[in-house]
């Protein structure tokens, strides 16, 4: 078993991880809580791209992220929002996560609910 990265804000470094998958092209997307961003890195713990963490993009508690068409769906929970290739709101409800059930379908657990959603394709 293979392991990267400890506590922090740094490149590399974790801070309350909540989510990791693949994307289209093996590598490793982790959803970072605690720094409010998403680290895409390769299969060897080198981080490739950060964001989330500032700018128009900046992210605010984010609770799950997916590879999707060549780009990044997440779930911004305090933001009430899916970002990807724009920003849905949520009406007011805490987007907890989103998933991949078989594309294009994508469903999301929104405050205790399942939600089939499609907007973003």
């Amino acid at each position: 078993m293979k392991t990267f990265g400890k506590p922090g804000e740094a490149k590399g470094m974790f801070s309350n991880p909540v989510g990791a998958c693949l994307d289209e092209q093996h590598r490793i997307v982790v959803t970072e809580y605690g720094n409010d961003r998403i680290q895409v890195m390769t299969q060897e713990g080198e981080t490739i791209t950060m964001f989330g963490d500032s700018g128009p993009e900046k992210l605010n508690r984010p609770t799950s992220c997916i590879p999707y068409k060549n780009m990044f769906l997440v779930a911004d929970g305090d933001n009430n929002c899916i970002k990807g290739n724009k920003e849905i709101k949520m009406d007011n409800l805490t987007v907890h996560m989103v998933c991949l059930w078989t594309a294009p379908i994508i469903f999301l657990y929104v405050t205790r609910t399942i939600t089939e959603f499609s907007s973003f394709l």
